[in-house]
Order: C-alpha cells, then structure tokens, then sequence
C-alpha cells in the first residue's frame, strides 16, 4: 500500500514537472519558424572617377574644384558589386548608351574611356546602371564639365 501511494507521489510530480516544462518551454517554440528565403537585394554601383568637384587635364586628377571639370578625355571608372553577381555596367553620356562591360578590369572596376570632341555644349550627365544577373538594377550619376576642343584632339590618344 505504501509503495502504491509512492508511485502515485512520482507521477503526480514527474507530471506537475513536465507541465510546468511544457508551459515553460513551449511558448518560445512558437516563435521558432522555418527560415524564410532570402529576396535579391539590387545590386550597388558607385562612380569613382571622375570625382565629383574635381579638375581633370588628360585624366589626371589635378585638384579640387567648384564643379567637376575635364579637359581632355576621361576614364570613366566604377565599382559595381552584388550578391549574385554582375551581369553588365552601362555607361551613359546625357541618357544615350555609350558603352556596356560585361567584366571589370583586372583592378576591379568596370571602365570605360570617354574621348569626345566638346566646343559648344560642356555641360553633360554621366550615368551608370549596373544590372545583376537576376536583372534588377542600381544606378549612380555625375554632372561634368568636358571641354576637348578640336584643335587639341590629336594630343590624346
């Protein structure tokens, strides 16, 4: 009889024990969820040079300026980066396409040179979109002032 009543005594604490477990542990177990798929981030693109408030002669950073101006042509340098990778960098004069890069150059950016002739219109856009390889897009800009005059273009290469 006594040992009956010592059984009954376990089971009634193992029993209290594992409810208070069971009402202890299992509200945080509802927070627990299945890992969620990770959504493609666009990829992130900046223009490097020219630098904005920058005179350039001949791609040559000289120094500081009120406003980015180049005499000559220009490197159009820009570092492009994304998750699952990059498929293609755009290179844009004033909104018409100029240039695409499906790879950058071996110092990691994608780059292109911009050598055109400027007597009247100086003032331009320069725009790069970098495309990843789900196709979303990112984008970076800068307003220049080119001046390339003619009489000079057989100077630069």
């Amino acid at each position: 009889m006594i040992r009956g009543k010592l059984i009954q005594s376990w089971i009634v604490i193992i029993s209290v024990v594992i409810l208070f477990m069971a009402t202890s542990i299992f509200p945080y177990a509802k927070n627990i969820s299945r890992a969620q798929p990770t959504q493609n981030e666009p990829p992130v693109v900046s223009i490097i040079n020219p630098e904005a408030k920058n005179l350039y002669f001949r791609d040559i950073h000289l120094f500081p300026s009120a406003r980015t101006l180049i005499f000559g042509f220009i490197t159009i340098k820009a570092n492009a980066n994304d998750d699952t990778g990059i498929k293609q960098v755009d290179f844009y004069i004033d909104g018409v396409l100029r240039n695409t890069s499906f790879a950058p150059h071996h110092c990691g950016s994608y780059m292109w040179v911009w050598n055109d002739r400027a007597l009247f219109r100086s003032r331009h856009t320069i725009k790069v979109i970098a495309v990843d390889t789900d196709g979303l897009t990112a984008e970076d800009t800068c307003d220049v002032s080119l001046h390339n005059f003619p009489f000079l273009h057989p100077l630069y290469p």
